[in-house]
């Protein structure tokens, strides 16, 4: 991955004679260029206030995507400001696939659990750890089709390939063995199987396979465990995780801090090596050190 240059400038606007009601247009100038690498980079968003498919679709544009929603990229050899680029282009433009538009969710969390619930689910937040969280999800329709259920981790977490040995929906088992199940979540339907957990990277696709007359209920909170193979090495910047289903998204729901020390330094008073003539006191320098550990240290501890 190449690094991000010095000088990048990222501008949007809507651009009105794009369409019938105009297109969202983001436009990054690097003023020093742009090497030719693999490059990622992140904004932040809203989304439109209406549901929308990102159906297949078939065409014979020459930047069709292949579905209704397409994201089109375009290079130019020159950029006078924010709506004047140049009419020379450099790479061929393309185009990416978007995504549906959604119904929110009523609720989805990530539910804070006691010492004994992390103890008997294998909760562990340390950095690089194998990790097992458990979601509660609320949905505002009933769902009885069959479909996939994505889970979107926050950038660094990744889940096993084949991840649904790593997956529990049992009322005995979800918050460990012999944990009482809390009374305000609703325990997972036995006729709503999850048959498949593909994980990528950062996402975790379940396939969910109705049985008949099965359905999960609007208004009841339902619970599912899910096992991550690695945390990230510190706590995401952006630390949000979602749930899509049936439909459905979640709000971005808040992630965990991992269990981490943060605000270190050492601070000498002095930097010189030590030139002390042989039979002479040493000369001493004061080290200040600064932490904040996560947990709190017990007496003894």
């Amino acid at each position: 991955m190449a690094p991000p240059p010095p000088s990048l400038s990222c501008e949007a606007f809507l651009d009105s004679s794009l369409g019938l009601n105009g297109r969202l247009v983001l436009r990054l100038r690097a003023d020093q260029g742009l090497v030719a690498a693999h490059h990622a980079f992140a904004v932040l968003s809203e989304n439109p206030q209406s549901t929308l498919l990102n159906y297949p679709v078939t065409g014979t544009g020459n930047l069709d995507c292949g579905t209704l929603i397409c994201w089109v990229f375009e290079s130019f050899q020159f950029m006078a400001n924010i709506t004047n680029p140049s009419s020379v282009r450099l790479d061929y433009s393309t185009a990416a696939q978007g995504f549906d538009i959604t119904r929110q969710m009523l609720e989805a969390r990530i539910p804070t659990l006691t010492e004994e619930q992390r103890l008997g689910t294998g909760r562990d937040d340390r950095p690089g750890q194998a990790n097992t969280l458990i979601f509660a999800i609320k949905l505002s329709q009933d769902a009885t089709v069959d479909g996939e259920m994505l889970v979107r981790a926050p950038y660094g977490f990744t889940f096993e390939e084949e991840c649904l040995s790593f997956v529990e929906v049992s009322e005995s088992a979800t918050f460990g063995p012999k944990v009482r199940f809390p009374e305000e979540f609703t325990v997972w339907p036995a006729n709503v199987l999850i048959s498949q957990c593909r994980g990528v990277d950062r996402s975790a696709h379940l396939t969910l396979t109705f049985q008949a007359g099965a359905m999960l209920k609007q208004n009841e909170l339902y619970i599912f465990r899910i096992g991550i193979k690695s945390n990230p090495m510190v706590t995401p910047t952006f630390n949000r995780w979602i749930v899509q289903l049936a439909g459905e998204a979640s709000e971005p729901i808040e992630g965990m801090t991992l269990w981490a020390f943060t605000q270190t330094s050492v601070e000498p008073i002095t930097t010189a090596r030590d030139r002390t003539l042989a039979g002479e006191v040493r000369t001493q320098n004061p080290l200040k050190f600064r932490l904040r550990p996560f947990n709190t240290i017990a007496q003894n501890g």
